[in-house]
């Protein structure tokens, strides 16, 4: 579960970068749960009535990172970070798992880490 937990962080801390925001947003899926839960579904771990299934929740994770890589291709990018952030999206946007998308996202924050300051 921790280890769940920690990718889920992963995930509210490369939202919270693109948006520039300093605080969890869990009205916009920043948050942690929308990836934990994600990879508890995947896992077959959980089954919760008021929860997406597995398919509806990667949609919604998808969707919403590749937002984050708008985002983060405003950003004034050295050609080296563009480009894996531009390897980044295209990896999410075939992405069929949390594992996927969890690599570009760790990509994304290694490149990006100047701009860690959100």
């Amino acid at each position: 579960m921790s280890d769940d937990y920690n990718k889920g962080m992963l995930y509210e801390a490369f939202m919270l970068r693109a948006f520039k925001k300093h605080d969890r947003d869990t009205s916009a899926k920043f948050d942690e749960p929308s990836m934990s839960n994600l990879i508890l579904a995947e896992q077959g771990a959980i089954e919760v009535r008021h929860l997406p299934s597995a398919s509806n929740m990667l949609a919604d994770v998808k969707m919403y990172s590749l937002q984050a890589i708008d985002e983060y291709l405003k950003l004034n990018l050295t050609i080296e970070e563009r480009d894996t952030v531009e390897t980044a999206r295209n990896n999410i946007e075939r992405a069929n798992h949390s594992s996927s998308i969890l690599e570009s996202i760790e990509a994304v924050l290694v490149a990006t880490s100047r701009f860690k300051e959100y």
